[in-house]
Order: C-alpha cells, then structure tokens, then sequence
C-alpha cells in the first residue's frame, strides 16, 4: 500500500495540509519525503487548566511520572540518585517496577518512594507538591508527553535529556534544564544544583505557565486548528 501510494505521489498531491506536534516530527516527515510547505506544527493541550501554585510554593520533593520500562530511563533516574540527598517520588508502574523496588531496597534510598496510579484530583495535587519534574526518558522518538505540559501549567519546571522532542519541549536555563542522555552523573549534577536553588526552580517554574498560556491551552490550541482549516479552505479554492 506504502509503495503504490508513494508511486502515484498520494502524499504530496491528494492531501491539503499535515498537523504534527512538534518541530522535531515535522522535521522528521520533510526527511522521509513530505511536502515541507503542507506540514504544520500544532501542539497538543490539556482541558483542564488548574491554577498555578504560588511563588513562594517551593515544592517538597523531585517527582517522575510515567512508565517503569527500560526506554522510560527509570534506571538511569534510579542511578543517579545513588549519592542524592534529595526526596523523590516515582509515580507508575511497568516491566521494571520490581527492578526498581529492589534497586531501592539495596541501596537504602528511603528518600525514593513509589507510588501506583492516582485519580486526577491527587495527580494534579502530587505534580502541584514538585520541586521540579524529571523526564529522563531515553527513547529518541519520544512522542508528545503531556505530563510536561501540566507541570509547566502548574509552575513545576522540568528536568529531561537533551535529544529529540524534549529537548524541543523543555526550554534549557527557562522552563527547565537539560542534561545529557543516559548519563547518571550528569543527571545528578543537574538535579542537585536546581534543587539547592529553588528561587530559580520558581522562576522557571513561572516561564512554564506563561509558555503553557502561549502554546498548550485549548482556546489557543483552537484558534489554530480554525487558522489551519482557513488556510486549507483557501488553498483549495485558490
């Protein structure tokens, strides 16, 4: 089906107008032969809007959300917590959960707890708590995370590796800091130093709401969608 329609050039001739996430994806669909003129960048938003926390709410503890699987970076997380002094909670479940417990156990980590799923009242309460979010994932093709955006909805900066789509998504030095793939220590390193600075984990903490009213509400994300399909319309009846 793929080769026939790349044959006859359905791609580039029979459709109108691409959506994709990020800047990242779009740029992946230009290098495997899509129109560049025809794709678009729309992020995905969150419904639900809560109120950001105060900027005098430091936040308690570090927090990941997501999966315990290998591409998720739990150990790499895990890792470079070994030689932190810092509170941290791990919300979710996976094939490494048990991996994770033991890792725990062993080194006496009793900073490092894990929680199971919450409804969305408790989640949105848990991420409002954070110092800061950490995104360690490992997967190149990370696709759109949402927790990120509503971490930055609430103020919470974010921590995650510098490759790919969260390398577009979070804002080095602004709504949250970089630090290198895979790398425990470079990891450490980072957490450390933001959370021992939490003025700037607020300030950054702050540039995340803005950026999420920017980009990442549903009115904007609406009022783009309606731009795109002005656009299409037009095109169409040019």
């Amino acid at each position: 089906m793929l080769t026939f329609h790349r044959w006859i050039k359905t791609w580039q001739k029979l459709i109108d107008t691409y959506l994709g996430a990020t800047e990242f994806y779009k740029e992946q669909f230009i290098e495997a032969g899509f129109p560049a003129e025809k794709i678009i960048v729309k992020p995905n938003f969150i419904q639900f809007v809560p109120l950001p926390r105060s900027p005098e709410q430091k936040g308690k503890y570090v927090l990941f959300i997501g999966r315990l699987d290998p591409e998720k970076g739990i150990r790499t997380l895990l890792n470079a917590w070994q030689n932190l002094n810092i509170p941290l909670i791990i919300r979710g479940d996976g094939q490494l959960e048990q991996e994770s417990q033991d890792f725990i156990q062993k080194h006496q980590m009793n900073l490092v707890s894990i929680v199971k799923r919450l409804s969305e009242t408790n989640l949105t309460q848990l991420i409002k708590n954070a110092r800061f979010l950490i995104w360690p994932s490992e997967g190149y093709y990370e696709s759109f995370v949402m927790v990120a955006i509503e971490c930055f909805a609430q103020g919470v900066p974010v921590i995650g590796p510098n490759i790919g789509v969260m390398a577009e998504i979070v804002k080095d030095g602004e709504t949250g800091v970089l630090f290198n793939p895979e790398n425990p220590a470079d990891l450490a390193t980072k957490v450390e130093r933001l959370w021992n600075h939490p003025e700037e984990s607020a300030r950054m903490g702050s540039i995340g709401r803005l950026e999420f009213e920017n980009k990442y509400t549903s009115e904007r994300n609406y009022k783009m969608l309606m731009d795109v399909y002005s656009s299409a319309i037009a095109n169409k009846t040019k």
